[in-house]
């Protein structure tokens, strides 16, 4: 048996018509989390700078 592949789902959008009804807690969450992972990535980008 082959295993399934996981992707990630930002570069695999779904059809609209297959969407249930959209929770807007989960995409707030979401958002959130795609802003302090960007926080992050800015600030690893500064202490590098500094070490550099």
């Amino acid at each position: 048996m082959e295993e399934e592949k996981h992707h990630h789902h930002l570069f695999h959008h779904k059809d609209k018509a297959e969407e249930g009804p959209v929770d807007y807690e989960k995409e707030t969450k979401h958002h959130k989390h795609l802003e302090q992972i960007g926080k992050l990535g800015t600030v690893a980008a500064g202490a590098y700078a500094l070490v550099r």
